[in-house]
């Protein structure tokens, strides 16, 4: 009988040590609020890398164990945002990712610089024609 209740008394030790809790969340644009899908959610745990992705509806479901995580959220074209968690129960993460300021700007980024070099092109072509119709003043 002790036996009996010591394996008993085991098994419920083990398996409250490995119990997994579910963090779930929708990670979506900050500006447009559209839900952002092939997200990659990752975490570390005992040297191994945990992650998922979201789907087409910014939806993800992580499994772990108990303890604390920093869990890194990341996709192109977005700052990569990082959360400190205690995992204790299953729990509710929803994410909103702020697009990378070169990705979000660059299309006029690309029109300044254009614009600057035309207009430096137009500068030097001045000043070159100013010192040719100089040289031909004074013939």
């Amino acid at each position: 009988m002790k036996t009996l209740l010591t394996t008993i008394l085991l098994l419920v030790v083990l398996l409250a040590q490995s119990q997994n809790y579910t963090i779930i969340g929708k990670i979506n644009d900050s500006i447009t609020g559209n839900n952002l899908k092939g997200v990659y959610i990752q975490t570390v745990e005992n040297g191994n890398s945990i992650g998922t992705s979201t789907n087409d509806t910014g939806f993800y479901s992580l499994q772990l164990p108990k303890g604390v995580y920093e869990i890194k959220f990341s996709t192109g074209h977005y700052t990569v945002v990082t959360e400190h968690i205690n995992v204790n129960e299953n729990k509710r993460l929803d994410k909103s990712l702020i697009q990378d300021i070169m990705f979000r700007y660059g299309k006029i980024y690309v029109v300044v610089l254009v614009v600057l070099v035309i207009l430096s092109g137009l500068f030097i072509y001045l000043i070159n024609l100013d010192r040719k119709i100089s040289r031909l003043e004074k013939e």
